[in-house]
């Protein structure tokens, strides 16, 4: 059974928060996407229940880049200081492309922005290390990648006190059809990773497209289900899901819930 488990709420204005109230009856960390402190302490005031334990997920624009890495401004990155002592996510990775996803476009502009300057890398990890100091505690999002990527572009980080490593193990970004492909990659990358970070996080899904909008997702909860379980037998005791948004837009959201629910 999971210790801690999380949801990510990338729309929480189209969240419907009384549903989500009312099918969450166990304890379950909820990250929100925002741009401000001041805007999540306004979700906070309307969202009550003894179950949820609220974090926020800074988030920018679209054109300032929407995650963060070495390629940030450092007037974005100096956003995350007003966080300072609470509880966050942070997503580390390469800016959001600015066309319409798809997989092999996509996987190119990933390709070519290696080559690009990511001189912020030493500043964001100095900001987030700050926070870290200050008592923020810190879910750092992080792809299953090679290092020397990770490193290049500055989407990378040594784990510190008050710091969660996360990583991102969805199997449904590329489509159905390479599914398997990218399930056995997460296997592989998971037997690596456990054993140098015990106490990691490990993030499912996708069981709604996210801010690319073009995502591939589960088509069944069994799918999510399957997951679940590869993530429990590789011995992760932490997990998160892509995201509290999409359950509640499916047909039977309880039907998922359910199924989250049982390795509690």
């Amino acid at each position: 059974m999971f210790k801690r488990i999380i949801l990510w709420s990338e729309f929480p204005e189209e969240t419907d928060w009384k549903k989500a109230v009312r099918l969450i009856d166990f304890k379950v960390e909820v990250y929100i996407a925002v741009r401000s402190k001041r805007q999540f302490q306004e979700y906070t005031k309307k969202i009550r229940s003894k179950n949820i334990i609220l974090g926020a997920w800074p988030a920018l624009s679209k054109e300032e880049g929407y995650w963060f890495s070495g390629l940030t401004s450092k007037e974005s990155i100096d956003e995350l200081r007003q966080y300072k002592g609470m509880r966050i996510k942070i997503d580390l990775e390469p800016p959001i492309p600015k066309f319409k996803h798809n997989n092999l476009k996509t996987l190119l502009w990933g390709l070519g922005i290696f080559f690009k300057n990511a001189k912020n890398t030493e500043y964001l990890k100095e900001t987030i290390y700050w926070l870290a100091k200050n008592n923020t505690k810190i879910l750092i999002n992080e792809a299953p990648m090679p290092k020397f990527y990770l490193n290049k572009l500055g989407i990378t980080l040594e784990k510190r006190k008050n710091m969660t490593l996360q990583l991102m193990m969805y199997t449904t970004l590329a489509g159905q059809t390479l599914r398997p492909l990218c399930k056995n990659y997460n296997k592989i990358m998971l037997k690596r990773i456990v054993k140098q970070n015990p106490d990691m996080s490990a993030s499912v899904g996708l069981i709604g497209p996210g801010i690319l909008e073009k995502e591939g997702c589960y088509t069944s909860p069994e799918q999510f289900r399957q997951d679940l379980e590869m993530l429990k037998s590789a011995g992760i005791s932490n997990v998160a899901v892509y995201s509290l948004d999409a359950i509640l837009k499916r047909d039977n959201p309880k039907e998922w819930i359910d199924v989250l629910k049982d390795f509690t």
